[in-house]
């Protein structure tokens, strides 16, 4: 069996084949390595156009190109965050919702990933709430339900978890046909997380927002 360590960053290195070997020679070997190395400089540098371009061409196999998905999807959801041209903003989106979605699927160990768990679902929820708008909604509708679900098992309380959740169950409702129990209840769960969130940077005005649409429907549909 091939003897395996690990580096600083905790991506494991076989080096049964490169023993004795330089460090460039030793990254030479690990293509993953270097291309992650090359990611990162890319991201600290804020060259994110750059790392949206990287080719990946390893597999689930390899050590650390969960890490090149996650990286590559984290640069285009940045660049569809600043995208005034649709046709731009939804190529992004596309490309942040793919390598989002492949790099959270392939890490296992999010303790050796040196990236937030939290925020990687945050942003392909948030990337699969925007695609929904130029195209296919029910597909990315669907991704947007499926990591809700996934974030409010990380991290349940946080306002994230709450507002993609709370966003999901009203596409739900608005497309089912609900009775006005649930519609009433999602408008009280949004109420109290609007209140307690409202000061949140990134929360507080998108739960307000949900809530007074809610709000809206609630009342041309059910009554108060």
């Amino acid at each position: 069996m091939a003897l395996v360590r690990r580096s600083r960053s905790g991506i494991r290195l076989g080096f049964a084949a490169c023993v004795g070997a330089t460090v460039f020679l030793l990254v030479a070997c690990s293509p993953t390595l270097k291309e992650i190395d090359q990611a990162k400089s890319l991201q600290n540098k804020s060259r994110f156009e750059d790392l949206s371009r990287l080719e990946i061409t390893c597999s689930a196999d390899d050590d650390g190109c969960n890490q090149l998905h996650l990286l590559k999807g984290d640069a285009c959801f940045r660049l569809a965050k600043q995208a005034v041209d649709n046709g731009k903003k939804r190529s992004d989106l596309d490309c942040a919702v793919t390598h989002l979605s492949t790099g959270i699927d392939m890490t296992k160990d999010w303790s050796q990933a040196e990236i937030s768990r939290t925020d990687m679902y945050e942003n392909l929820c948030e990337s699969a709430r925007l695609r929904a708008d130029f195209g296919e909604r029910q597909r990315f509708e669907n991704v947007l339900a499926s990591c809700a679900h996934d974030l409010a098992g990380v991290a349940p309380d946080s306002p994230g978890a709450i507002y993609f959740e709370s966003r999901a169950d009203y596409y739900r409702l608005t497309r089912s046909g609900n009775a006005c129990s649930d519609w009433r209840a999602l408008d009280a769960r949004l109420a109290t997380a609007a209140q307690r969130f409202r000061s949140d940077p990134r929360y507080g005005a998108a739960l307000a927002a949900l809530k007074a649409t809610v709000g809206n429907d609630l009342g041309r549909n059910c009554g108060h």
